[in-house]
């Protein structure tokens, strides 16, 4: 095994590469697009990872049409209803959990979890849940699940008074996809803005 690279410059490049969406927007669109109902979305040149095949699985076992084909996504959400899933497959991935507030937004119950991926620090599902709560949302520990039986409502957050930097990811994608549905404006001040996000 070689312990060193070596690289010859002064050759032109040449060829053609294709490279396939942006890991973190394929997440959330994806999510995002369980919002919709009576359509179908397609999500072209979708990163096809760990996380975007987990989500697919995921969503068709809550009743989402899902497939993809080459490097599309084709997505039916008219279906989609809550049922309990197993602990295993929603923490095996970070991006299970903006499921969180897409099930919520629809239907007004999301499962109770802690998310998988990579540990980062100020990566956890508190956040999410200190948006949802602050949305209406009420935990069950008892059926470990969220509930909002009255929907949820548009909140106004200043994230930069809530969360340190590290961990305004996560909460400003819960609010916007949270709030996408949400009664009333949902207002987010100081957000994470990161290229999946804008």
């Amino acid at each position: 095994m070689n312990d060193h690279i070596t690289i010859t410059g002064g050759i032109p490049l040449t060829g053609c590469v294709s490279l396939g969406g942006y890991k973190h927007s394929s997440v959330l669109l994806t999510n995002a697009t369980m919002l919709l109902s009576q359509s179908m979305s397609t999500l072209n040149n979708v990163s096809k990872t760990k996380d975007i095949v987990v989500l697919v699985n995921l969503a068709k076992n809550l009743g989402c049409a899902m497939q993809i084909i080459d490097n599309a996504l084709f997505v039916n959400a008219d279906n989609l209803t809550y049922r309990e899933l197993p602990d295993e497959i929603l923490s095996s991935v970070h991006g299970s959990i903006y499921l969180m507030p897409v099930l919520l937004a629809r239907l007004g119950v999301a499962p109770l979890f802690s998310p998988g991926g990579c540990k980062i620090e100020g990566r956890s599902e508190k956040n999410v849940l200190d948006v949802l709560v602050g949305m209406g949302a009420i935990i069950n520990p008892d059926k470990r699940r969220l509930e909002a039986p009255r929907g949820l409502t548009g909140t106004n957050f200043n994230l930069g008074n809530l969360f340190p930097m590290s961990s305004r990811a996560g909460a400003t994608k819960t609010a916007l996809l949270a709030g996408s549905l949400a009664c009333g404006i949902t207002e987010i001040r100081h957000p994470y803005l990161r290229q999946e996000i804008f």
